[in-house]
């Protein structure tokens, strides 16, 4: 069987190719790893191959699938999908595979760790004081309000 891999960043060919080994796949499995994304150029050099994967910068359109005639997999290293033809792979009887819980919890977490910074106003008083400008009072109210929140400990693990 053959896979390409596209997308990907330099240490994740590594990080493949071991993992196939630790599975006993690597005699069975002939992978093609590359950084650039899937191009309709590109689809002759991997005519042959039965699965890709790729991230959200590669665009499967109908034409890279009808470059692809041994294609009966996709795997999308991502939860979200809308840069693949779906239509066109259904009509084809392709699987496609994305990652559905991909970052749901660092993204939740990032937004809550955003919200607090703005409420807090915690860039201009970082940048206050770098600059040492006399931006003290909010930072010190922020500071102050903050410190209270932590010691009520209703604070969220990890962020202060």
């Amino acid at each position: 069987m053959q896979i390409a891999f596209f997308d990907l960043e330099e240490w994740q060919a590594d990080y493949l190719q071991a993992g196939l080994q630790q599975l006993g796949l690597a005699e069975q499995v002939q992978a093609h790893y590359s950084t650039e994304h899937l191009t309709l150029e590109d689809c002759a050099r991997y005519a042959a191959c039965e699965a890709i994967a790729v991230f959200v910068w590669t665009k499967i359109t109908r034409p890279i699938l009808d470059a692809l005639p041994q294609l009966r997999l996709i795997l999308t290293m991502s939860t979200g999908y809308d840069h693949i033809d779906l239509d066109a792979c259904r009509e084809r009887k392709i699987v496609v595979c994305n990652v559905p819980h991909y970052g749901e919890n660092t993204v939740a977490e990032h937004t809550f760790a955003l919200i607090l910074s703005l409420s807090r106003a915690c860039v201009r008083c970082q940048n206050g004081w770098r600059t040492r400008r006399a931006v003290w009072r909010s930072c010190a109210a922020s500071i102050s309000m903050a410190r209270r929140w932590v010691s009520s400990g209703q604070a969220i693990s990890g962020c202060m």
